[in-house]
């Protein structure tokens, strides 16, 4: 039995009050699921079941192609499709197909009139999150040179 299956076990007979019943208000209480490596809460048994896996290095899941391994068997099925070329997420505006429900989720927004990231110093709007990140350095390098400037200034004239 693996580290991370013993303590699985353990954690199992507490959640399950060593077979006592439990009243609404334990009930609330046990929801919650404590690693007991470093502190973090779960809702489910089974988030800490996976998260223990962080903390053993335990990797269950290997590729049958290459032999890389991984802790899900979600993150196994998506390296999988590097293999056989699969792209099962479809983008209905254009066709355009992706691996991953998330890269087709990121890719939507490009079809969208919305452009909900706004900057907050020339009010030009973007659809991502990273596409305004990116656009801000363009104002801290304003910045550091208009301080720069200004720095040369008061060398040359003081």
């Amino acid at each position: 039995m693996s580290s991370a299956e013993t303590m699985t076990s353990k954690l199992q007979d507490e959640a399950s009050g060593g077979g006592q019943q439990l009243d609404g208000a334990s009930k609330a209480a046990k929801k919650a699921h404590l690693c007991p490596q470093c502190g973090k809460n779960f809702r489910e048994l089974g988030g800490l079941k996976n998260h223990l896996l962080i903390h053993s290095g335990e990797k269950p899941f290997p590729c049958a192609q290459c032999g890389k391994r991984f802790r899900k068997k979600g993150q196994l099925v998506c390296h999988q499709r590097t293999h056989s070329g699969e792209r099962p997420f479809t983008c209905r505006d254009c066709q355009k197909s992706f691996r991953e429900a998330g890269h087709l989720k990121r890719h939507q927004s490009i079809h969208s009139s919305l452009e909900l990231f706004v900057c907050q110093v020339c009010r030009k709007s973007f659809r991502l999150a990273s596409f305004l990140k990116q656009h801000q350095r363009v104002h801290q390098r304003e910045v550091l040179y208009i301080k720069s400037r200004k720095e040369r200034k008061q060398l040359l004239y003081t």
